[in-house]
């Protein structure tokens, strides 16, 4: 064998060591340009799990007749005219009610005091009704840490009408008035804590309010020292809820795929009555799925 022979070898054996050690390398420090699993085109998913596609159900509330006209809850209070004094009843006691009133009228604030419990758009669309997942299997994890929602006094009234938060969710009770005000809560549920407390003004201080056991229907609150203002609060074990907005409109986001109990509710006559005890079941498949207008009945909202 020739020495040109020799070294031609010698330097294919080279090569072949050299080109081995750097596709090692490419392996163990994850290369891009290293050749992927399977096919080649695609890394190998079998040993990842599969995140289920979620669903979303839409809709909209719409009442189906003839829209009954707004009742003024307080007319009395609505006729107070601030330049003049405020005189005692035939008892010859002061009203406590029409003094708070007054209070906001000199701070040029006059609370409304229209019955809110039933609010219908020009086109019909319902506001405030409640729908949520009622079935006790649904999966859901909660986050880690909660965003409080707020109950918010402004003007004189309550916003908004209804509340959700879920279970161990935080719920700030805020006054953004500049006059004193007062706040009372009774839940249903025994571990729940009832409240009855003055809020002080322009947000100093407010009141923080955790329910950890699930209400069955949200639960009104008010005032002691101003009857016109009041609201709901509804705490589920899961934040599968929402509410109509003013064009009677809602969305239930992220629901995972399954067939899923729902339930309706509105204040005026509780569980809606469109549906027996106002429970139904839908199957929820990845995507949206509309169910269109829901034409609810007058009778559904008489007291």
């Amino acid at each position: 064998m020739t020495r040109t022979n020799i070294i031609g070898m010698l330097l294919g054996v080279l090569f072949v060591a050299i080109a081995g050690l750097t596709a090692s390398a490419s392996h163990e420090t994850g290369n891009p340009s290293a050749k992927p699993d399977g096919d080649g085109s695609k890394p190998n998913r079998a040993n990842q799990p599969d995140v289920p596609k979620l669903g979303k159900l839409t809709g909209r509330f719409v009442f189906d007749g003839k829209v009954p006209p707004i009742k003024d809850l307080a007319p009395e209070l609505t006729m107070v005219n601030p330049d003049f004094p405020q005189v005692p009843g035939p008892d010859g006691r002061f009203s406590a009610v029409e003094g708070v009133y007054r209070n906001f009228l000199v701070r040029g604030i006059r609370p409304k005091t229209d019955d809110p419990s039933l609010l219908v758009a020009k086109d019909g669309g319902v506001a405030n009704v409640v729908i949520w997942v009622a079935s006790k299997d649904v999966p859901w994890s909660p986050p880690k840490e909660w965003k409080p929602t707020a109950i918010k006094l402004q003007n004189g009234n309550y916003t908004p009408r209804v509340t959700f938060a879920a279970t161990g969710q935080p719920v700030l009770v805020e006054n953004h008035d500049p006059v004193g005000f007062h706040f009372r809560i009774d839940p249903s549920r025994p571990r729940n804590a009832a409240l009855s407390q003055l809020l002080k003004p322009n947000v100093a201080d407010p009141l923080r309010l955790i329910w950890e056991e699930a209400e069955s229907f949200p639960t009104k609150f008010g005032s002691d020292l101003g009857p016109w203002a009041t609201g709901w609060l509804f705490v589920h074990r899961n934040s599968f809820v929402a509410i109509s907005g003013p064009d009677g409109s809602f969305t239930l986001p992220n629901l995972p795929p399954g067939e899923w109990e729902f339930r309706v509710w509105h204040e005026r006559q509780g569980f809606v009555k469109h549906w027996p005890k106002g429970l139904f079941k839908h199957t929820i498949r990845p995507g949206e799925i509309d169910l269109g207008d829901i034409r609810l009945k007058p009778e559904f909202f008489t007291r």
